[in-house]
């Protein structure tokens, strides 16, 4: 055994088995791949995760899963070769993908939790984090791709994957997921082919700015923002909206305002009016900005 997991917070704990390194199953072009600017935000300079919970099943042959799974990851890592490389660092901080074939991360745990553990609620219990591979070395040599696959008490089991962000979003997860169902069922080409064109979003040689981007300005901390915001004083919540409390939502807003919204400009605005009040902000004392993300896939 590598290493134990464990936290006051619960009595469980997360062993982990041994670390292997799937390359692709065939040889995949060398070369380096371009990063455009948005990919290189310091904000993507993270792991997006996600797990998969399976249930306990008398009839499962775990090791053939094992053995199934790290085959069907070789085998969609031809075609989705980059998560096979590395990040590398060029002039002036720039990342780049460098297609080396060091291949994607599977680590094999088990654990004295069970399924029931995990409740029925979808906001993460504390010990969730200890199912995820934590890679705490430097960016540039840790794996694009890693998965820890985690053998519960029970018999079931949960798959924690970490995606380096600077690769793809939440769309992009989700066509990684589907594709690497379809290579574990079989099928000899994803349904939907990955491509890259990062290069299309790259900047002109000489940069043509024609309106200001408020998004970057820097901003006055007035009201001593910085001194409330430590991590000492920040606590974790998640808050699930349904669909009933969202519609509730949207016709308050219709009421008080007399126009319709969307869903999100109404969770935004809500969220936006909280931690407003939260911080006793008053308009006089402090400019605050609100920033989100925007696809701009089509």
């Amino acid at each position: 055994m590598a290493s134990t997991s464990s936290s006051q917070a619960c009595d469980i704990q997360v062993w982990h088995d041994s670390e292997t390194l799937v390359p692709p199953a065939r040889a995949i072009p060398s070369h380096r791949l371009y990063l455009s600017n948005l990919d290189d935000l310091i904000t993507h300079k993270a792991l997006i995760k996600l797990f998969i919970a399976s249930k306990p099943n008398d009839t499962f042959n775990y090791d053939q899963f094992l053995q199934e799974f790290k085959q069907s990851l070789s085998r969609f890592l031809v075609p989705f070769y980059p998560f096979a490389g590395r990040l590398i660092e060029t002039k002036n901080g720039k990342l780049e993908v460098d297609c080396n074939g060091l291949g994607a991360l599977v680590v094999e745990a088990f654990s004295d939790a069970t399924l029931e553990d995990f409740g029925d609620s979808l906001v993460p219990k504390a010990f969730c984090k200890k199912l995820v591979y934590d890679w705490t070395g430097p960016i540039i040599e840790a794996p694009l791709l890693a998965f820890q696959i985690t053998r519960l008490k029970c018999g079931g089991f949960v798959i924690a994957m970490s995606i380096c962000h600077v690769l793809c979003d939440g769309t992009g997860v989700v066509h990684i997921i589907r594709s690497l169902v379809e290579s574990y069922l079989g099928l000899p080409e994803p349904s939907l082919s990955p491509c890259w064109a990062r290069e299309s979003l790259k900047p002109r040689p000489s940069p043509l700015i024609k309106f200001p981007h408020y998004e970057y300005a820097s901003i006055e901390d007035q009201a001593g923002l910085r001194s409330q915001l430590v991590p000492e004083n920040l606590v974790t919540k998640a808050f699930c909206f349904t669909p009933v409390t969202i519609r509730a939502l949207k016709s308050q807003v219709a009421r008080d305002v007399g126009k319709r919204c969307s869903s999100f400009q109404a969770l935004s605005a809500l969220i936006w009016r909280l931690r407003t009040k939260s911080l006793n902000l008053s308009p006089a004392s402090q400019i605050v900005r609100l920033s989100f993300s925007v696809n701009i896939r089509s």
